[in-house]
């Protein structure tokens, strides 16, 4: 059952943490249209490195979850096995 459950936790659907749009308006300002293109490269590696970041805690959320079902999966077949081999033992 614990397997089941962490099963569906690892397969649930996902939020996907995207930029919100008020952070769009301010680069609209004339004055940072006047401003070097460093300023603008500097702000989308900022935003990109945001999102990989988000990514990557969901990501790590996502592999905890899978190493439980794995590490449940094998104690539920060292269950059975135990269970046939008590069965066929007895009998």
């Amino acid at each position: 059952m614990l397997f089941g459950l962490s099963a569906l936790a690892t397969n649930a659907p996902r939020r996907r943490h995207a930029l919100g749009l008020d952070g769009l308006a301010p680069p609209l300002d004339d004055e940072l249209w006047a401003a070097e293109a460093k300023n603008a490269v500097q702000a989308t590696a900022r935003a990109q490195l945001t999102i990989a970041e988000a990514a990557r805690r969901a990501n790590h959320t996502m592999a905890r979850f899978l190493l439980a079902g794995i590490v449940l999966e094998i104690c539920g077949i060292a269950c059975i096995t135990w269970a046939v081999v008590a069965l066929i033992s007895s009998g």
